[in-house]
C-alpha cells in the first residue's frame, strides 16, 4: 500500500512540472512574438560570415559590408537611460516599448525612468523586474509605440567563443551631439551567466546591447576590469529564462550551477580574489587550489587565464572536496574553450593578416624621439621632410628641440620644430631628407561608421586595428586642471594646497610658492589665476611666474583634468589616456586601442590610403584622429608661410 501510495504522488508530481513547462511555454510566447518581428529582414539584409578568422584583406571586407547597415539598425535600437542623476544605456528589444538594461542601472522595480532616443526625443518609462546577481534588468516605455528595436537572440542560437559581435551604448551618458559609438569584438568566453568580450565599454555603456552579426541581441553591457579585454555582459539566456518574472516586476535570483571556477567568484566579476571569499569551506578549497596548482591566491586571478592553467577538461573532470566529504563541484562545460587571445579582435593573427594593407603605409610613419625615447608618432607629409605629430607630447622639449625622427629604414634625422598648432595639438617638423615615402590620403569620401582602420607602426605590424565608432564632429573642451588651492580673500594667489597627483603636484611647484604671471599674464589674486587657468585644455602646458621667499621662478605645469587624481585608473582605462585629448575642431572616433605615445601616426583604410592622423587616446573605448581633409588644409597653409619666411 506503501508503494502504492508512493507510486502515485510520483505520477502526480510529474504530471504538475509537465503543467508548469506548458504554462512556461504560454507565458513565453511574448518573448518569441516580438523575436519574429522584422527577423526577416535582417537576414536577407545582412550576408553571413563564412569564415570565423580572417585570412586575407578580402575577409575584412566582407565583415565590413555587414557592419555598415547593421550599424545603423544598433544605433537606433539603443536609448540613453536616466535615473535621478545617473547616466546609463539600454536597448529597446520590441515595438512595444520593453527595453533591456542592467540591474545597477535600473535600481528596484516601479521607478520612474526617462530614456532619451537615438533621434533626440525623451520618452518616459518604468522600471520592472530584476536578475540581481547576474544583473539583467527590465524597463517598459509607458507609450505605446511602434519603438525601432533589435530583436533578442532565440533558444536555437548558439553564442560560442570568436563569434563576432559589436557594442553600442552611451559612455559617459546620453551625448545630443554624438550617436552611440559603435565598436566591434569578438566573445571571448560564454556561460549561461556571463559572457565576456573584447568589445571595448566602459562607465555609461551600462545596460547596452551586445549584438551578433545577425542582428540579435546576445547580451547586455554589465561592468569592466583592467584591459581592454575584460568586458562583461549579461547573457540573452538569463532574460529568456526569466521574462515572465521580469515583466511582472518580479526580483529573480539565478545564481551560476555547479560550475568549479563559478563557485569561487562571489562577486560575479570574472575573476577570482581570496578578498571575496568568507572564512570557510570554500575559502579553504581554494586555497588549496592554490597551492595544488602553484598560483597566488593573494592576486586576483582571471577564471579564463586559471582554467587555462590549470588545464580544466570534461574528458578528465577534476573536483574539489568542498563542503562535506563526498560533495564535488565540477567545471561546467560554458567556458572551456575560451578564444585564443591570438585570435582577440587585434590579437596577432588579425593584425598579420593586416600587414598586407599597411605595408607602403609604414614607410610614411615614423617614430618620434626625444633624447632617445619615444614620445609620439609621426607621419610624413611630403617627399622634402615635412613630418607632422602630435604637439603636446613635445611641449617638454620645446625651448631644447632635442628632437629626432627614426624612419622605416632605421634611419634617424635630427628634426626642427616648425610651428605648432595648438587648437589641432599638431606639431610641424622638418627632417633634412629628400626622396621619402609619403603619405596617401583618401579622397573620395568620408570614413563612414563600421569601416576597418589601421594605426600604422614604423614597423611593419600595425599598432592596432578597429572601426570607425562615431563620424567626424567637433570634441568639445574641458578646461585643465592644475590642482592648486588658495584663499579669495587673500590680495595675491599664494597656494595653500596642492591637489595630490595633480600636473602641479608632478611640478616643482610648492605650498607657499606665489603664483605671479601665468605665460605672461599678471596674476594679482587666486580668483585671477583660476580665471587664467581655464583659457586653457587638459595636455597644455603653461609657465608659471613664481616668487618663492625672496626669489623668482619659472615653473612649468602640464595642466590634467579635474577626474584625474581621484578616478582615472590606468588599468581601468585598459591603458593611459592622452594628457591633452579633447578640444578639437573636428574629429572622428573609432575603437583601436592605443598608447598616447602610438598618436600622431597614419590612420589607413583596407585599401592602404590614410582617412586621418591619430590625435588622442581619448577613453577606454575609443581613439580620436583629425580627418585627411583637416590635415591636408592645414599643411598646405604651414608649408606656404615657411616658403614664404625663406
Amino acid at each position: 500500500m506503501i508503494n502504492c501510495f508512493r507510486y502515485m504522488r510520483r505520477v502526480l508530481l510529474w504530471f504538475a512540472v509537465l503543467f508548469a513547462v506548458a504554462a512556461n511555454s504560454s507565458r513565453g510566447q511574448d518573448l518569441l512574438a516580438f523575436e519574429s518581428q522584422e527577423v526577416s529582414d535582417l537576414e536577407t539584409d545582412l550576408p553571413t560570415i563564412e569564415k570565423a578568422f580572417p585570412t586575407q584583406i578580402d575577409d575584412f571586407r566582407e565583415l565590413e559590408s555587414i557592419l555598415q547597415p547593421l550599424a545603423a539598425k544598433a544605433i537606433a535600437a539603443t536609448v540613453g537611460v536616466r535615473l535621478g542623476d545617473a547616466y546609463a544605456s539600454g536597448v529597446i528589444v520590441s515595438a512595444s516599448g520593453y527595453v533591456l538594461t542592467a540591474a545597477h542601472v535600473s535600481g528596484s522595480p516601479g521607478r520612474t525612468v526617462q530614456l532619451t532616443l537615438s533621434d533626440g526625443r525623451k520618452v518616459r518609462g518604468k522600471t520592472l523586474g530584476q536578475n540581481t546577481d547576474v544583473d539583467g534588468a527590465l524597463i517598459k516605455i509607458d507609450s505605446p509605440g511602434p519603438w525601432p528595436f533589435l530583436p533578442v537572440a532565440g533558444p536555437k542560437t548558439t553564442t560560442k567563443p570568436g563569434d563576432w559581435c559589436l557594442a553600442t551604448g552611451h559612455p559617459g551618458g546620453y551625448d545630443q551631439k554624438r550617436s552611440a559609438p559603435l565598436r566591434l569584438g569578438r566573445v571571448i568566453s560564454v556561460n549561461g551567466y556571463r559572457l565576456r568580450s573584447d568589445c571595448p565599454i566602459e562607465p555609461g555603456d551600462s545596460g547596452g546591447p551586445l549584438v551578433d552579426l545577425r542582428g540579435y541581441v546576445i547580451g547586455v553591457h554589465s561592468r569592466i576590469y583592467n584591459d581592454a579585454t575584460g568586458n562583461l555582459h549579461v547573457p540573452i539566456v538569463t532574460y529568456r529564462r526569466t521574462w515572465e518574472r521580469l515583466k511582472d516586476s518580479q526580483v529573480s535570483v539565478l545564481g551560476p550551477a555547479s560550475s568549479f571556477l563559478a563557485q569561487f567568484d562571489f562577486d560575479q566579476d570574472g575573476r577570482l580574489t581570496l578578498t571575496e571569499l568568507p572564512d570557510g569551506p570554500r575559502r579553504d578549497a581554494y586555497l588549496r587550489l592554490a597551492k595544488t596548482y602553484d598560483f597566488d591566491a593573494e592576486q586576483p586571478q582571471e577564471i579564463s587565464d586559471l582554467r587555462s592553467r590549470i588545464g580544466l577538461d570534461l574528458s578528465k573532470r577534476r573536483n574539489v572536496q568542498l563542503e562535506r566529504p563526498g560533495q564535488m563541484l565540477f567545471d561546467s562545460p560554458g567556458e572551456l574553450d575560451a578564444l585564443s587571445k591570438h585570435h582577440y579582435t587585434r590579437g596577432l593573427a588579425a593584425l598579420n593578416v593586416l600587414r598586407n594593407a599597411t605595408e607602403e603605409a609604414s614607410r610614411w610613419t615614423v617614430d618620434v624621439l626625444v633624447d632617445g625615447e619615444q614620445v609620439a608618432t609621426g607621419t610624413i607629409l611630403d617627399s622634402d621632410g615635412w613630418v607632422v605629430t602630435k604637439a603636446s607630447e613635445l611641449e617638454a622639449v620645446v625651448d631644447r628641440q632635442w628632437i629626432t625622427c627614426h624612419l622605416f629604414d632605421s634611419e634617424r634625422y635630427r628634426a626642427k620644430l616648425v610651428q605648432v598648432d595648438r587648437q589641432y595639438d599638431l606639431a610641424w617638423l622638418k627632417i633634412d631628407a629628400t626622396d621619402l615615402s609619403a603619405v596617401q590620403w583618401k579622397t573620395d569620401g568620408a570614413a563612414a561608421v563600421g569601416q576597418w582602420v589601421i594605426s600604422t607602426s614604423r614597423g611593419r605590424t600595425p599598432l592596432s586595428a578597429g572601426v570607425i565608432s562615431v563620424p567626424a564632429r567637433e570634441i568639445r573642451s574641458t578646461p585643465g586642471f592644475m590642482g592648486v588651492g588658495g584663499s579669495p580673500t587673500r590680495p595675491d594667489a599664494y597656494v595653500e594646497s596642492i591637489v595630490k597627483g595633480s600636473g602641479a603636484d608632478r611640478s616643482v611647484l610648492r605650498v607657499g610658492d606665489v603664483i605671479l604671471a601665468v605665460n605672461g599674464v599678471n596674476i594679482s589674486s587666486f580668483a585671477a589665476l583660476t580665471t587664467e587657468v581655464r583659457r586653457f585644455v587638459g595636455g597644455d602646458v603653461i609657465k608659471l611666474r613664481v616668487r618663492r621667499d625672496a626669489r623668482e621662478m619659472t615653473v612649468a605645469v602640464r595642466l590634467g583634468h579635474r577626474s584625474d587624481p581621484k578616478s582615472q585608473d590606468d588599468a581601468a582605462m585598459a591603458g593611459r589616456l592622452s594628457e591633452r585629448r579633447d578640444g578639437f575642431p573636428f574629429a572622428v572616433t573609432h575603437d583601436s586601442v592605443l598608447l598616447p605615445e602610438e598618436c600622431g601616426g597614419p590612420l589607413i583604410d583596407l585599401d592602404g590610403k590614410a582617412v586621418g592622423i591619430n590625435i588622442a587616446r581619448s577613453q577606454r573605448t575609443g581613439t580620436l584622429a583629425l580627418t585627411s581633409e583637416t590635415v591636408e588644409r592645414l599643411f598646405r597653409t604651414i608649408k606656404q608661410r615657411f616658403a614664404t619666411a625663406e
